[in-house]
């Protein structure tokens, strides 16, 4: 009797950690659009430069900040809605410059890698349109003050258009804040490590010319193009 009871209690606290954990690990919702202004008070914001107000206020409207500054000088009245946050601090929040935050969740699974497409010069590749807002290591930084992030494809040569997106959306469309603002190169290196002798040196990569050469015949290509004479498209049906 007594050892159902162990069991059923193991049973029920094992049930309960694991709901818990499952909890715990889902994607939090996309917020909703804001419907009304909102100001925070008497909070320590933090600017970002090094200057923080110690009594600050920082005020919201339509989604965007509209005030910055201290409690004591804010037009209260403005704000429909005003909330006291006393003791609690106020950070801007981060950007993750050059990552690959939604386009790869593991490492080892090949089904989960996007952040790079087959071949070397994808200039057409758009990082965006494989961009996973339900990735739950965009779940992680955001507790950690991480809020909009560069996504850009990797590759060997031309990688492809990065974007810039916040992690607060339903799908890549509601996430987007700029399209395309870069396509990415990577640049061959001139140098490899030589591990022959007994110290390690360094000696000229034999294929570094021709990589070199190949990128500036590409960029050529493109600027050809480019300023070619505006041609009417022939149906050739």
């Amino acid at each position: 009797m007594n050892y159902t009871k162990k069991m059923r209690g193991l049973i029920f606290l094992l049930v309960i950690i694991v709901s818990a954990a499952s909890g715990y690990g889902q994607t939090p919702t996309p917020g909703k659009k804001q419907e009304k202004s909102i100001l925070y008070i008497n909070a320590t914001v933090h600017i970002g430069d090094g200057t923080k107000f110690l009594e600050g206020a920082v005020g919201f409207d339509n989604g965007l900040i509209s005030y910055v500054g201290t409690t004591t000088e804010v037009r209260r009245n403005l704000y429909e809605e005003v909330i006291d946050v006393e003791g609690m601090h106020i950070y801007p929040g981060f950007i993750a410059p050059n990552s690959t935050l939604g386009l790869q969740e593991i490492g080892s699974v090949r089904a989960t890698r996007d952040q790079r497409e087959i071949g070397d010069i994808n200039p057409h590749i758009r990082s965006l349109t494989a961009f996973q807002t339900e990735s739950d290591i965009t779940t992680t930084v955001r507790t950690n003050g991480i809020l909009i992030a560069q996504i850009t494809p990797r590759g060997s040569f031309v990688g492809g258009q990065s974007s810039v997106v916040h992690f607060d959306g339903w799908n890549w469309e509601d996430a987007l804040i700029r399209e395309s603002d870069g396509v990415h190169v990577y640049w061959p290196r001139m140098y490899e490590r030589d591990h022959t002798g007994k110290l390690l040196s360094l000696k000229e990569r034999g294929l570094y010319k021709k990589r070199v050469e190949s990128l500036e015949g590409y960029l050529n290509q493109a600027k050809a193009y480019q300023n070619r004479a505006n041609e009417e498209d022939v149906d050739l049906r």
